[in-house]
């Protein structure tokens, strides 16, 4: 009894988790059809696939509606702290009173904002949305336009049909490339 108990656990976490391979041959066709040697591609590794869901505050209405709100009072800090700006250039034509109220809204606004968005972490911290896409990071080595082998790393997403990838994401995701050694002529 105990072992059908751990072999069900086991087969229900398998199916729960991406296709490694599957997702290591897309990228690595993907990657194969942009270089401009495809035959130098060297894997170097892959990294593990995590997958990422849509989060709360694009997920559900009130989500969509506070991320609204907490982009609009950001937004009117930005143009009191701009008007602020442009004010204290000229303070000799307008005064240091119009100054301090373009501050004390920017502040205000800024305060409104960073509540706003206290309460989406608050209620988005826990909350797993719909699949997006699996992510991994791979490097790999080839040659570039000018023959020299470079190592590149990149994050590339793959849709969760398992079908599209997408390369070279920014933010989090970060691209590196080296030259590992230039061409003989």
């Amino acid at each position: 009894m105990k072992k059908t108990l751990i072999i069900a656990a086991l087969a229900l976490a398998g199916c729960n988790r991406p296709d490694q391979q599957k997702i290591e041959k897309l990228v690595t066709s993907y990657v194969g059809s942009t270089l401009n040697d495809p035959g130098s591609y060297q894997n170097v590794n892959f990294g593990r696939t995590d997958t990422i869901f849509s989060s709360w505050d694009q997920s559900t209405p009130e989500g969509r509606r506070l991320d609204t709100l907490a982009a609009a009072y950001s937004d009117s800090a930005a143009v009191y702290t701009n008007s602020y700006h442009s004010v204290m250039l000229s303070s000799k034509l307008h005064g240091p009173a119009l100054m301090d109220q373009f501050n004390a809204k920017a502040i205000a606004f800024k305060k409104e904002s960073d509540s706003v968005e206290a309460i989406i972490q608050q209620k988005g911290q826990h909350y797993k949305g719909s699949l997006i896409a699996y992510s991994i990071k791979h490097t790999y080595e080839a040659k570039n336009e000018s023959g020299a082998i470079i190592t590149q790393t990149k994050w590339f997403q793959v849709d969760p049909g398992l079908k599209k990838v997408d390369c070279c994401f920014a933010g989090a995701y970060t691209t590196d490339s080296k030259i590992k050694s230039a061409a003989l002529e």
